[in-house]
């Protein structure tokens, strides 16, 4: 049985310092009027700005006052004392969930946690994943997160590191966070294309020497193009001496640290983004996914960066922007000028990207779901959908319209969010198909692609009941749905896909019987949500003994519009691709969601079943669409 949870939940965020503006975000939206906070320094740094949001209890300023001192001349512990305080503050203010920050900075509080046994999330971020990996001892202490509800990284390259320090893979995601998305995608001029915009504190990682030679040698071939830079830091003056020395003050705008105001006008202004993200060679400091990234997404920018960290998690290159190699100041010019003549192209997919996944409020739900807090008690006065709904609805709309062409009202998601489930007993284990499926179905909408929606391996339902509800307020209203699924897990894994002991499953080799969800429970779930059975069907049985020339015959099948693979493992899936085979259509979306297991390699699982089928079936092409969370990728398929 599921842990009751409190009727308020009241949640503490722990943070090295206030004011960034990604902790914020978490003091802010998450709880509302039911969040502290407990930080290390209380002191701001540039450009930190804190409101006062939430009750703070700050580490520097106890341990400054007179008790702590005069315990400390007489030897008694520090530790001991740090604790027994916080441990005092988080009882007083009723706290029942805790959330850290940088996995190096919240560590030390693990046994406080763990001796009152507060549940807790920690979030990491870029440096604690890499440089404060070099400190003797950090990565033994990281251990100690075995005992956290969930481990959160900004990138997959991060989940990875931990998985191989010996966390359990089963609780480490990906939040790659979350910024805000604009009403619109901002309306930009014809000369937009040749301004290119850095916003950066400017550190080593970020690489600000290797961007402004790349610049000057972009600026060389292209006379029109200019640069202006937000931002302050350590390297700051040396971007300065570079930018005069190399005579570049007519072409590169340096802005300093300036207002928000002025930050957002020029996302509105300038078309193309760029930064150059290294590895600290000094430091070894990392990148987790740099939310200034997210940010120009957000606001329509094509981007142009490095395959550094989680970068190429959110800008697909080629679809959303551009990306090089770090320190390749030759081809980040070459890639400068090609961004430049594709700007519109690029922008218009970063926007949709960042409004179907990186919005503030898309994060907001992920963490409210890893916090184990009910989505009603977590929401004020604002209904909350799960993943992509819970976005703000014009920044999907507007995202979904200059997209596919298709607007989805707010009444839409007003509807939806009524009866959207608080209960994770229905919620899914890949919270990122939701987006991409309803993506697609607006993709077939816009397109009046006609067929049905078909699912092979529905769990407990939740993505096969939100496919229904999407395709319900699209308009949809002669789309049938089709769930496969053996109700007993996954099949007997063969050769290479079979669990090694001790296995990562996210590596491969994923259990018989995993993922196991009784019929008459996914019926349970779907009623209680409400899915119209006049258009729903169920088929029970593995595979390979199920999908039979006579099963489609007597159902009536119609063409594909849209199909959700969740399969697993190759024997799982070659059987689904045959039976798919003739009901596939001009336009149909095939959507494989553990596309990446297996290392992503070609020889296994998904990727393998498909590759076959194509070979197969020369007359087909598959036509690469969207890629969703770590795992997911999606097809539009095509007769040739």
């Amino acid at each position: 049985m599921p842990t009751p949870r409190p009727a308020t939940s009241k949640l503490a965020v722990f943070t090295p310092e206030l004011g960034a503006s990604f902790i914020n975000r978490h003091m802010e939206d998450l709880l509302p009027g039911r969040t502290v906070a407990v930080a290390r320094y209380s002191a701001l740094a540039q450009p930190n700005v804190w409101n006062g949001s939430c009750p703070v209890f700050s580490l520097d300023r106890w341990a400054l006052s007179l008790p702590v001192r005069m315990a400390r001349r007489v030897g008694i512990s520090e530790v001991g004392l740090r604790d027994a305080a916080v441990e005092r503050f988080l009882r007083r203010h009723g706290v029942t969930v805790v959330l850290g920050e940088f996995l190096d900075q919240f560590v030390d509080f693990v046994p406080l946690l763990d001796r009152t046994g507060l549940p807790y999330v920690v979030q990491g971020h870029g440096i604690d994943l890499s440089a404060a990996l070099r400190k003797p001892g950090m990565a033994e202490r990281y251990l100690a997160y075995k005992s956290a509800r969930a481990i959160l990284t900004r990138c997959e390259f991060h989940r990875r590191r931990l998985i191989n320090l010996g966390l359990p893979a089963e609780k480490i995601h990906v939040n790659f966070g979350g910024v805000d998305v604009p009403p619109q995608q901002p309306q930009r001029g014809p000369d937009s294309c040749k301004r290119f915009l850095a916003v950066s504190y400017f550190t080593p990682k970020k690489g600000p020497i290797y961007l402004l030679e790349s610049f000057r040698r972009a600026a060389a071939g292209d006379r029109e193009i200019t640069l202006d830079i937000v931002g302050g830091g350590p390297l700051f003056p040396a971007v300065q001496q570079f930018v005069h020395a190399c005579g570049l003050a007519d072409r590169v705008r340096l802005h300093g640290i300036a207002s928000e105001e002025t930050k957002q006008r020029l996302q509105r202004e300038c078309g193309v983004f760029v930064q150059h993200s290294i590895t600290d060679p000094e430091t070894s400091d990392e990148e987790g996914l740099p939310a200034a990234i997210q940010e120009a997404m957000a606001h329509g920018m094509a981007v142009v960066s490095t395959r550094h960290a989680g970068i190429p998690e959110a800008v697909i290159e080629g679809e959303t922007g551009l990306l090089v190699d770090e320190g390749d100041v030759e081809e980040m010019a070459g890639a400068l000028l090609e961004a430049s003549s594709n700007a519109s192209v690029l922008g218009k997919a970063g926007y949709l990207r960042a409004a179907s996944a990186h919005s503030r409020l898309c994060e907001r739900s992920r963490l409210i779901r890893w916090l184990g807090v009910s989505q009603a008690t977590a929401r004020s006065n604002v209904s909350i959908v799960y993943r992509v709904w819970s976005s703000t609805p014009r920044p999907i709309r507007s995202a979904a319209k200059a997209a596919v062409g298709a607007l989805l009202s707010q009444p839409l998601l007003q509807k939806i969010a009524c009866h959207a489930p608080s209960s994770d007993e229905f919620m899914g284990a890949a919270p990122d198909n939701v987006p991409a499926v309803a993506q697609s179905l607006a993709l077939a909408s816009s397109q009046n692609l006609a067929g049905d929606y078909y699912e092979f391996g529905l769990w407990r339902g939740y993505s096969f009941w939100h496919a229904q509800q999407s395709a319900r307020e699209l308009g949809l209203s002669r789309m049938r749905f089709w769930g496969f699924d053996s109700f007993a897990g996954l099949q007997e894994a063969e050769g290479t896909e079979a669990p090694p002991p001790g296995h990562d499953a996210t590596r491969g080799g994923v259990k018989k019987g995993a993922f196991s969800c009784s019929k008459d429970q996914v019926i349970a779930n779907l009623t209680e949500y409400g899915v119209d059975w006049s258009q729903t069907t169920l088929i029970e049985g593995w595979y390979d003994q199920s999908l039979t020339p006579a099963l489609k015959q007597s159902l009536g099948l119609k063409p594909v519009a849209v199909a959700l693979i969740d399969c697993d493992l190759y024997v799982s899936t070659v059987p689904v691709l045959a039976f798919l085979a003739d009901l596939l259509q001009e336009g149909s979306i095939l959507l494989f969601d553990d596309w990446n297991l297996f290392d992503a390699s070609d020889a296994m699982g998904e990727r393998k079943a498909f590759r076959e089928f194509l070979e197969a079936h020369p007359d087909w092409e598959a036509e690469t669409y969207i890629k969703f969370g770590w795992h997911g990728q999606a097809f539009i398929m095509h007769p040739r």
